[in-house]
């Protein structure tokens, strides 16, 4: 489990990325476009700027870390 503020997103139309910042750099959460439909709509905008914890299976892309949720379940929004 992973938690930090969604500072940046972005959505290319196939991935959507919610980007946040921690003590070791950069951290993604990634939602591929095949999961769109089980998210609040648009994820991009729902998640910027809220704290979140995020649980899955933390691995490297491009030398930063992220996790792919497959499921909203795996994101909580911390009040």
């Amino acid at each position: 489990i992973i938690e930090g503020i969604i500072t940046t997103t972005y959505n290319s139309g196939t991935v959507c990325f919610l980007t946040f910042y921690s003590n070791s750099g950069q951290f993604a959460v990634v939602i591929f476009a095949c999961d769109f439909n089980a998210f609040p709509e648009p994820p991009e905008i729902y998640y910027l700027k809220k704290k979140i914890q995020v649980a899955g299976i933390v691995k490297q892309y491009k030398g930063n870390p992220e996790i792919i949720v497959k499921i909203p379940e795996q994101i909580r929004i911390m009040e």
